[in-house]
C-alpha cells in the first residue's frame, strides 16, 4: 500500500478514478493546488470512480452532500480561506 495524491478543483463535483479498493484519506494544499490523498495499491489494474467535492466555507454544496463522507478541512493563505473536502464512492 502507498499514499498517492490526485489533483482536484475547488467548488465543483469531480469524478476521479482510483485503484479499486483505494481509501481516500484527506485533502491538502501543495504547490498552489488542492489534492486528495488516498491509500492505494499501485499494482491494482482495476479502477473505481469516486466523487469529490472541495468547497469553501459558505459556498454552495450539492443537494446530496449528506451522502458524501467528510474528509477534513484545510486552511490556506494565512488562514483566510478554509476548504472542506468530501467524497462519495
Amino acid at each position: 500500500m502507498k499514499v498517492y495524491k490526485y489533483p482536484v478543483r475547488v467548488n465543483t463535483v469531480e469524478t476521479i478514478d482510483l485503484p479499486l479498493g483505494a481509501k481516500p484519506l484527506s485533502i491538502a494544499f501543495q504547490y498552489d493546488k488542492v489534492y486528495i490523498y488516498a491509500l492505494v495499491k499501485p499494482e491494482e489494474q482495476k479502477t473505481a470512480s469516486v466523487q469529490v467535492i472541495v468547497a469553501g466555507t459558505g459556498d454552495p454544496l450539492p443537494e446530496d452532500i449528506d451522502t458524501f463522507t467528510y474528509l477534513n478541512t484545510i486552511q490556506m493563505f494565512d488562514q483566510q480561506w478554509n476548504l472542506h473536502g468530501f467524497y462519495k464512492k
